[in-house]
């Protein structure tokens, strides 16, 4: 009994004791486009270190007796690892494992969608396309301007940064490894002064011409009704006798508004009749009223007058099946489908009697537009959308509005009410989100049937029912 005593007491003193793990240091994360690096390793109590580099290409192990580093060099693409086992002076040993993912191949180059190429805007913002899982980032020359918002395969820019002038704006795409791909140019000016107010010259007794910069398009009012699109000249008709006022601002190329210019004309009365011998009663003719001619108007709930501003814009009128380019400014009625996912598209509606028209420019999408009685401009998003259930089809719709008016926009879960902002719409498989990047909309979660107030730099999602 002693000796067997006696015997453990030897093994526990004298057996050798097991090495502390193997620490790496200076693995780079997974995936990683570096090729040269040294990774270093230790482990308290260690005398050698025994390296096994394994390659992803079924080339022969590289095994060496290596000091507290190991150095690769020119690693081919592929999943690499390292073997580390560390033996202490009485021969225990431990071995511990980094595994590195090389990869140098550049993602697919992105793309800029809008503004089209040569746009002179207000704002630089920009919409595009690039490979899933990248992130992009917008540049104008070598200045970083800021990251995209990227959602599946599609981003959208938005920036108040640059100053009015030329500017060639990229975006670069890059993935988790680091690996970056940069788009072609895209030349735009930003021009964010509104034209020197219209001078109207009276030429006749209602009569106008006036001019403004190249590019330039006009809205007209005579006493105080609804602005809307007219050009020079105008030759005001059907006005009734006495004091009169006509009101003229310019738009232009980057839908900057002029300060409104109003001028006040008299139309004489018509001269006196010879009496008649034998007079009889005649009812008073009522006075048509004043026609501004020569462009198409928005009439209140029954028509709306759109406008190409960059880019590739359709329509489709109600009851048809044809989807046209539209090439110039043109009324179209309630009801009319516009397709503005490759360009941007101004919307002009008439307002109550007194009132500035509704006027916004929207883009990056698909949507129906009506306008009720109540002057309200109803926008819904009319892209097809799929399956989430069986993941088919268009899962992701958009629409980017930004102007002044009474505006409200719908989408699959919510009602979105604006008057002079800038904001997004987007249904997706997680719900209808919206986001705001001036200005304040009132959302209509219809599935909560609620209503939240969403200020600039804010974003709400109106979640869909769980199906049971």
């Amino acid at each position: 009994m002693r000796v067997v005593l006696a015997a453990l007491v030897f093994l526990l003193v004298f057996a050798p004791a097991a090495s502390a793990d193997v620490t790496f240091t200076g693995v780079p994360a997974s995936p990683t486009n570096q090729v040269t690096f040294d990774v270093g390793f230790s482990s308290p109590g260690a005398v050698r270190y025994d390296c096994v580099h394994t390659f992803p290409d079924g080339h022969p192990d590289e095994t060496l007796n290596c000091g507290t580093t190991f150095a690769f060099v020119d690693l081919i693409d592929g999943t690499h690892t390292l073997r580390v086992t560390a033996t202490d002076a009485e021969g225990a040993s431990t071995t511990n494992t980094a595994t590195i993912v090389v990869d140098t191949v550049e993602p697919p180059a992105p793309v800029i969608t809008t503004p089209p190429e040569g746009a002179v805007v207000a704002r630089p913002d920009a919409t595009g396309t690039t490979a899933a899982g990248t992130k992009v980032a917008i540049f104008d020359g070598a200045t970083k301007l800021g990251d995209a918002v990227v959602t599946g395969e599609e981003w959208t820019f938005e920036t108040t940064t640059l100053a009015d002038g030329p500017h060639a704006v990229t975006a670069v795409a890059s993935d988790e490894a680091g690996n970056t791909a940069t788009s072609p140019e895209r030349h735009i000016t930003i021009d964010t002064q509104p034209p020197a107010a219209v001078d109207p010259v009276q030429s006749g007794t209602g009569d106008f011409t006036f001019v403004s910069e190249v590019g330039a398009t006009f809205e007209c009012s005579v006493d105080g009704a609804a602005f809307a699109p007219c050009a020079s000249p105008q030759q005001l008709s059907g006005l009734a006798a006495g004091d009169h006022t006509f009101a003229v601002a310019a738009i232009d190329v980057a839908g900057n508004r002029s300060e409104t210019t109003t001028r006040t004309f008299t139309i004489p009365a018509t001269p006196a009749a010879t009496p008649d011998p034998n007079p009889r009663a005649m009812p008073a003719p009522t006075p048509p009223p004043a026609v501004i001619a020569a462009t198409p108007a928005a009439e209140l709930g029954r028509t709306l007058v759109i406008r190409p501003v960059s880019g590739k814009v359709y329509i489709r009128r109600p009851a048809t099946s044809a989807l046209l380019e539209l090439g110039a400014v043109a009324a179209v009625p309630v009801g009319t489908e516009v397709d503005a996912r490759k360009g941007r598209v101004r919307v002009t509606a008439a307002a109550t009697r007194g009132k500035a028209a509704h006027r916004a420019e929207f883009f990056g999408g698909m949507f129906t537009v009506t306008q009720a009685a109540d002057d309200i401009v109803d926008l819904k998003l009319s892209e097809p959308f799929g399956s989430c259930a069986k993941k088919t089809g268009v899962r992701v719709r958009k629409l980017w509005g930004d102007g002044r008016g009474r505006f409200r926009m719908r989408g699959q879960n919510a009602v979105v009410t604006v008057r002079g902002t800038r904001w997004l719409v987007q249904d997706s498989c997680e719900g209808t989100l919206t986001r705001v990047s001036q200005g304040v909309v009132s959302v209509r979660d219809t599935v909560k049937r609620k209503t939240f107030l969403v200020r600039a730099g804010r974003k709400y999602l109106a979640v869909p029912k769980k199906r049971k």
